[in-house]
């Protein structure tokens, strides 16, 4: 390593978590006070180069929503650099939400941080709870060719020796990260955390204890003569005093130069000496040392509700609403654009780790699903309005007059069958002729129908059609009010053979004359199921067998719930020593039949297990001692 004078780059910041150990807005009125204090810091120090964001854009807006009336001086602080924005729009857990949202956090991010001034090019993941494999693909995409991040990777340091085979170790805390396709960009891994320079001593005495140890540990990982202290940790107030702290260790070290630097002066000081013997780290980066302490896996688990929500908006966003769209572009020539971009950044306020993970507060929890509840509603909003746009458009007069159309959407970009389930209505009163009672009466006194399904060919097609129902619905015209009325309706089953992607086909309900005759799939007395190529059973304990007729295979003891104790933390399940699991094989169940029309056929299975309401009085104690969850 080159012997000269080394740099200490201080860069002054606050890992901001918007919500975690207190709900959101505690940590938002925090937030105010921050940047309040640098704002006004930036016109007291003139030494105080900047203080960087902790890489979400959103944290602007927060601080705007109450102090609408700064936005110019805090324009003006980003612009002259003094506050260090973006690239992302949030910090985002990698791995509990979908490919896409990684991508528009990006892409929000950058859009967001564009519209006050520059943003920091560095992908910014100081807490991500592993890093996703295809960031450096990600990253050159937006010419950003640096990723910092502190889990995932182990650090080893000059004494230990890099085995071959290790992808998630690294000697220095510089390295590159290679993605599954190739691309290559340059990791800093925060080696000893970031805040392995929050509250830099300005005595003398403390001041030489403190660098003692932490230039001895930087040195340890670097790869040059450029080191990185990190000023601040988690919802960390500024430290005003900085500039007086860095001229003191001057003073105190003068074989090292410190600076209050930032991330673009970092990175190119790096960049300009890194050797050629850095090692690679290639795709996740998710080093699991003592059992997920440091990526924290568990909390997959955590609050599943929180995971469904979070699936349910992502496909009703990424695979419903968007592709219907962008069906319906190609028909008027406009895009949701501001509608979806607002339904993404509700959607993404609970993507951050501590918030998706599920290990926060119950506060934030709850705060969650309304978030979950607007982002959806508006993807519906959107799925709606597309439909109704293509549906407007679409040709159905080769249908018989006094038949019922209705199209059916794919909206995957492949290939699709299977079944689909739509309402089809028959037949409305209008409030505005018969007052809904009565509407409701003479709708129920006219003589049920029954139909069958057909093509655009006149095919008759494989479906299931439901009895007639009756229910309140209404018309939203988009030049008058609302029109109520009481319709009747059946809901149909369509077996969709290979359906292109992107695309939508039109059918029809005909009135039939006849009942379809339909092969029941249910099998030993309600017990078991079966069709061409699969045949289930319902074991005696309550397990299932499935057997795949096609190549013979058979699957057992499949569907068996597990109840184990747990006195681990939010963060990291630990079961209790000499712990039983209890099984629903060894409990009662009832079987019950749901649905066999001949298309589909449903069983439920429903076990009742006795199971501990909680740990015993020891867990509540050792909570409130604050015992490692390790030593429990």
């Amino acid at each position: 390593m080159n012997k000269t004078r080394k740099k200490v780059h201080i860069i002054s910041h606050s890992h901001w978590d918007r919500e975690w150990y207190m709900s959101y807005e505690q940590h938002h009125m925090r937030l105010i006070e921050l940047i309040d204090d640098l704002l006004e810091l930036f016109k007291t120090d003139s030494e105080f180069n900047s203080f960087h964001l902790d890489g979400q854009s959103i944290i602007i807006d927060d601080y705007l929503s109450v102090r609408p009336e700064k936005e110019e001086e805090l324009r003006s602080a980003i612009r002259q650099g003094k506050l260090k924005i973006g690239p992302f729009y949030i910090l985002q857990d990698a791995f509990l939400t979908s490919s896409e949202s990684n991508v528009r956090n990006m892409l929000i991010g950058m859009q967001e941080s564009q519209k006050w001034g520059s943003p920091v090019m560095l992908g910014y993941f100081p807490d991500t709870f592993g890093n996703m494999g295809q960031t450096p693909q990600l990253m050159q995409q937006v010419n950003i060719t640096t990723a910092a991040f502190g889990r995932g990777v182990r650090a080893i340091g000059f004494d230990n020796q890099i085995l071959s085979d290790e992808n998630y170790s690294s000697q220095f805390s510089e390295m590159n990260w290679i993605g599954p396709d190739g691309s290559k960009i340059l990791g800093i891994l925060f080696a000893n955390w970031y805040s392995n320079g929050n509250e830099i001593p300005t005595s003398v005495e403390k001041a030489k204890k403190f660098w003692d140890k932490k230039l001895m540990d930087a040195e340890k990982y670097a790869s040059t003569n450029h080191l990185l202290l990190m000023n601040g940790v988690d919802h960390q107030p500024v430290q005003k005093d900085i500039t007086k702290a860095i001229k003191l260790a001057n003073e105190l070290y003068p074989d090292y130069h410190f600076i209050h630097s930032n991330f673009t002066d970092y990175l190119s000081a790096v960049k300009a000496e890194l050797p050629k013997n850095v090692g690679n780290v290639f795709g996740e980066l998710t080093s699991q040392e003592t059992d997920g302490w440091f990526t924290l896996a568990n909390t997959a688990s955590t609050r599943v509700y929180l995971k469904q929500w979070n699936t349910k908006v992502s496909h009703q966003l990424e695979k419903i609403a968007e592709p219907l769209a962008s069906m319906a572009y190609e028909i008027t020539g406009k895009y949701p654009t501001d509608q979806l971009t607002y339904a993404w950044k509700t959607f993404m306020q609970n993507h951050p780790h501590d918030s998706i993970c599920g290990c926060s507060v119950d506060e934030v929890c709850r705060e969650m699903i309304p978030r979950f509840e607007k982002a959806n509603e508006v993807g519906k909003y959107v799925e709606e309005e597309a439909k109704n746009q293509l549906v407007s458009e679409i040709d159905t007069s080769v249908f018989p007059k006094d038949s019922f159309p209705f199209v059916v959407f794919n909206t995957s970009g492949t290939e699709k069958a299977g079944l689909v389930k739509i309402d089809v209505e028959v037949d409305r009163i209008p409030f505005s002729s018969l007052y809904p009672t009565d509407g409701y009466n003479k709708l129920s006194e006219k003589k049920s129908k029954k139909y069958h399904v057909i093509n655009q060919f006149g095919e008759r097609m494989a479906a299931i059609v439901s009895d007639e129902k009756i229910r309140f619905n209404y018309d939203l015209p988009k030049d008058k009010f609302r029109e109520p009325y009481m319709e009747k309706y059946v809901t149909v089953t369509v077996a969709m053979e290979q359906m292109p992607g992107f695309s939508w086909e039109s059918f029809a309900l005909v009135k039939a004359d006849y009942e379809s005759n339909q092969e029941s799939m249910v099998i030993d007395n309600g017990f078991g199921l079966e069709n061409e190529f699969i045949k289930l059973k319902i074991e005696n304990q309550g397990s299932i067998q499935i057997t795949d007729k096609q190549t013979n295979k058979t699957l057992s003891n499949l569907l068996i719930f597990e109840d184990v104790g747990d006195i681990g933390n939010e963060y990291v399940f630990k079961q209790p020593s000499e712990d039983q699991a209890i099984l629903s094989t060894q409990f009662p169940f009832e079987v019950i039949v749901a649905e066999d029309n001949g298309l589909e056929a449903k069983i439920i299975l429903k076990n009742k297990m006795l199971i501990p309401e909680s740990a015993n009085k020891l867990l509540k104690e050792e909570q409130e001692k604050i015992v490692d969850f390790r030593y429990r």
